[in-house]
């Protein structure tokens, strides 16, 4: 049997099977299985045409399904091992959690009694967790203590999903033990969350005469790549007796490392430098391999071996990079030859990569397997030549290189460092990689020397993309990136320029990977700040109270109706830049708004910011003022309007003084349109508003009457309220008015003598209703007019004295989409009755089948009926399990059925019609995610 030995705290325990290291390299797949909890939920949707030919989409409602928490797990191995009497051995062990959520495990240790065969029992086992899986102990405190012809268990250990700890199991062995002698131990791990256990066994056998151990460890934790490493081997006879044999020591070498020399007893061996004791050579595979013969070792007799090699730049045509793994067991060969029928003598080219299992050759006894990481080289810096990485304080003499990026700012506009609008090639700026290994670079910029707030943001070399977190991103070896630097001041800030000079800020490039820093000067040589000027243009004259001292003149207006001024933006500063306009003392009841300009001409489009004005150009606007109805003539108003640039701060006011007119506005609004069904009937409700200065409706000369003559006479039913008490709706008794009624009289007898008062209102109902013959598309113009007595004293480019309202005939309803859910046996579909839309949990692994029902609502046929749905998140289409029903009719097989990875959909044709209240619907399964442990 192969020889496995008892765990030291200077080197790490042997963690070997068959002699292969289980530790170091060895990776866990990553968990594919949904996380526990995870949501799988949404939405179906269709298309159709409907009666009008339109084309319409709906959605269904959202069913959700949760992912359940399944347990899974892996204890991996079953071990052997040689040790003595009164001695110590060890076994190491891996537990990892392969299910999809955080689960705990209880340890059970028991000290099995072997038959039929010689057996011992160990005096002393401890178990220890080994998190890092280096086997060694995470620390002295063990997890078990195990009582002799007992068993014993842990607290339960938690680990989150794909997670994995070592664990070590040191015993001793009795003083009496017989050679040839076996005790047994079986590690034990069961899952809280679903009692599933599982189990390794160990075996040590007591071995008379020579017992033989290897101890490797590295001098360091880490190395560069290029640097060097120093391996102590340290063997031991731990037996009773001589070795019957020379032993030999070898090592064959990670194709990442190169051999440098080994040292023994004094003295050196170069690599190629071969002797009696010392042979070294190359196998097939490429690996390197020397091996020691270190002579018979007397019982208690021990060494030490010193194997230094170099960290290699590249295998084959890949870098080794940072953070690659060397992984390395030396071994003991107890008889210096091959195993097998005809034993050979051992060579480099002869001994195994892999060695035999110790019921094969157990003459064959490994170290504990070492695990260095690689650290690469890491050489950044950040200057203004694409061509070269230096770095602060090795600027060239030549190509005009400064460590400096200059730039002019101009307020309002974003101060740029670089990129391609620099003033030249060396004020550009280049984060340069000089290193072997992709490395990253944070930047960080003296944000002191500008205004509090100011944003400064790091740009790719095209001054629009971003970088991330302020971060230049992976940069590969020997590779280079360009930046630009944006910085945005706060609005209303400037820059504050030294009287000596250009203002300046470093730029700092920082190395992730080995925290270097290197830097850049950005220099902001000439700051131009913004100003404006808010004018009245009336012909060539301007008034305002900026740069234009003269007072806006006064402006009449009617009540009611709207007046046009001119609103002027000079931007008088040295940059483009735009103006939020805005209006704060807007009067009560009056209508100011800012309309765009196309030439002199007002258009109706509001503006609520000026856009981009250039520099030392205006841009004119119109300031529309409406007062409101009704308002005392000989009112007057100072308007205000009020600029200011969002980007520079710089800012106007000017004032403009409006004055009342006597007007007599009335206004009935507004036209309405609606559709009903055939039979149906809808209220358009209106108001009847005095917006002038004059009492409507007191007298003869104020009277108001009704034309209800206007109608589409098309079998509809007309009926016109008045809403005598005015609160919004139709009350019994409310009057019914015909043509010709009177107003007038109406509000003398209901509101009192004072009629419709400037600002006053009522409200006008209209009722239609349709006749039970009406078709689909059948409409109804119905107009209602107020006649004034006297109209000519009115303003009619204000007033609106008669409402049209529009009825259209229509289906009743839409296609409606409901969508449902069941859980059921893959690749078999629910029964109808077992869908519904409540949540539920499943596992991964189980399925999940969907109905989605397309109901035609209306009363007319709709046409290419489509049903959407899409393949969740954590889940699979289940093969095949697409069905589509017109009706209770299956579709024949593969018609209007499409199904991939990511969606499923149904159609009924494009031609073919969905008739009033038929259904048409889609039905499919999908299968939860998972893995097999």
């Amino acid at each position: 049997m192969k020889q496995h030995f008892q765990l030291s705290k200077v080197a790490a325990a042997l963690a070997v099977a068959g002699g292969v290291s289980l530790f170091g390299s060895s990776a866990m797949a990553a968990n594919a299985l949904p996380p526990a909890g995870e949501s799988i939920s949404n939405i179906a949707t269709a298309s159709y045409t409907d009666a009008t030919g339109a084309e319409r989409t709906v959605s269904s409602n959202m069913v959700k399904t949760l992912v359940a928490q399944v347990g899974s797990f892996t204890l991996i191995a079953d071990r052997e091992s040689q040790t003595s009497a009164n001695s110590s051995t060890s076994f190491s062990h891996i537990l990892t959690n392969t299910g999809n959520g955080t689960d705990k495990f209880d340890l059970k240790l028991e000290n099995l009694t072997p038959t039929g065969a010689s057996v011992f029992d160990f005096t002393e086992i401890k178990v220890y967790l080994d998190k890092n899986q280096d086997g060694v102990p995470d620390s002295d405190i063990p997890v078990i203590i195990y009582g002799v012809n007992g068993s014993a268990t842990s607290s339960p250990i938690q680990l989150e999903a794909n997670e994995s700890t070592g664990i070590v199991i040191v015993a001793k062995t009795p003083a009496t033990a017989a050679a040839g002698a076996l005790d047994q131990l079986k590690l034990t791990a069961t899952s809280t969350f679903d009692s599933i256990a599982k189990s390794n066994t160990d075996t040590a056998y007591i071995k008379e005469g020579a017992v033989i151990q290897v101890e490797k460890a590295a001098s360091v934790s880490t190395s560069a790549v290029g640097g060097a490493i120093s391996y102590t081997l340290k063997f031991n006879n731990k037996g009773t007796a001589e070795s019957a044999d020379p032993v030999t020591i070898y090592d064959i070498l990670p194709k990442n490392v190169e051999l440098v020399s080994v040292v023994y007893n004094g003295a050196t061996y170069q690599k190629a430098n071969v002797t009696g004791i010392y042979q070294y050579g190359t196998k097939t595979t490429g690996e390197e391999a020397f091996l020691l013969n270190v002579g018979k070792l007397a019982a208690g007799q021990s060494g030490q071996i010193t194997l230094n090699v170099k960290v290699k730049s590249k295998v084959g045509s890949a870098d080794v990079v940072d953070g690659e793994k060397i992984i390395n067991t030396a071994y003991a060969d107890t008889d210096g030859k091959t195993g097998g029928s005809t034993p050979t003598p051992l060579t480099p080219e002869n001994v195994p990569v892999t060695p035999p299992s110790p019921k094969d050759d157990p003459t064959v006894v490994p170290s504990n397997p070492n695990i260095v990481t690689v650290t690469g080289i890491f050489a950044g810096s950040i200057n203004d030549d694409a061509a070269a990485s230096w770095l602060d304080g090795n600027v060239p003499s030549t190509g005009g290189f400064d460590d400096t990026v200059h730039t002019a700012a101009k307020q309002g506009e974003a101060i740029i460092f670089g990129g391609a609008n620099a003033a030249n090639g060396t004020n550009r700026i280049y984060v340069h990689n000089s290193g072997n290994t992709a490395d990253s670079y944070n930047l960080s910029i003296d944000k002191l020397k500008f205004p509090t707030g100011s944003v400064i943001e790091f740009l790719k070399s095209d001054g629009k993309t971003p970088l991330i977190s302020s971060n230049t991103g992976s940069i590969a070896p020997g590779s280079m990136l360009e930046i630009v630097v944006r910085v945005t001041l706060p609005s209303g800030q400037t820059l504050t320029m030294p009287p000596s000079g250009g203002l300046e800020a470093v730029l700092t490039s920082t190395s992730v990977k080995d925290n270097k820093s290197d830097k850049i000067t950005l220099v902001v040589d000439a700051f131009t700040a913004s100003s404006v000027d808010l004018v009245n243009k009336q012909g060539t004259t301007e008034y305002g109270q900026g740069t234009d001292t003269k007072d806006v003149p006064s402006t009449s207006v009617k009540p009611g109706s709207s007046t046009t001024l001119d609103v002027t933006i000079k931007n008088t500063g040295n940059t483009p830049d735009n103006y939020t306009i805005t209006l704060p003392n807007i009067p009560d009841g009056w209508t100011v708004e800012i309309f765009e300009k196309n030439g002199n001409d007002c258009t109706t489009q509001k503006v609520t910011n000026s856009g981009n004005i250039a520099a030392n150009s205006a841009k004119s606007f119109c300031l529309v003022v409406t007062p409101p109805a009704g308002i005392d003539a000989g009112t007057q108003k100072n308007i205000d309007v009020a600029i200011k640039s969002p980007s520079t701060g710089v800012a106007d006011t000017i004032a403009y003084p409006v004055a009342v007119e006597q007007l007599r506005v009335l206004k009935l609004t507004q036209d309405s349109q609606g559709q009903v069904a055939a039979g149906g009937s809808i209220i358009y409700p209106h108001t009847l508003t005095n917006y002038g200065n004059t009492v409507e409706g007191l007298d003869a000369s104020t009277r108001l009457t009704f034309d209800l003559s206007a109608a589409s006479s098309k079998g509809e039913i007309i009926t016109v309220y008045v809403d005598n008490n005015n609160n919004g709706v139709i009350d019994a008794g409310e009057q019914v008015l015909a043509d010709g009624s009177n107003l007038d009289a109406l509000l003398q007898g209901t509101k009192g003598a004072d009629g419709l008062s400037p600002k006053e209102s009522i409200a006008v109902f209209v009722k239609v209703e349709a006749p039970k013959s009406a078709a689909v598309g059948d409409s109804y113009t119905t107009t209602v007019t107020v006649v004034p007595a006297d109209a000519a004293k009115f303003d009619k480019t204000n007033s609106i004295f008669a409402i049209t309202d529009l009825t259209t005939v229509i289906n009743e309803g839409v296609v409606t989409l409901v969508k449902t859910q069941a859980k059921s046996v893959c690749g078999t579909a629910p029964a109808d009755s077992a869908y519904g839309q409540a949540q539920f949990d499943i596992a991964p692994g189980e399925c999940v089948y969907y109905r989605i029902v397309a109901t035609n609502q209306s009363k007319s046929d709709a046409t290419g009926v489509t049903i959407y749905d899409a393949v969740p998140t954590y889940t699979t289409y289940v093969d095949a399990s697409a069905k589509g029903y017109l009706g209770t009719t299956l579709a024949d097989t593969g018609v209007g059925i499409s199904a991939d990875k990511t969606q499923v959909s149904y159609s009924i044709g494009s031609t073919a019609k969905l008739a009033p209240t038929k259904t048409a619907t889609l039905k499919f399964g999908v299968k939860v995610d998972s893995i097999t442990p």
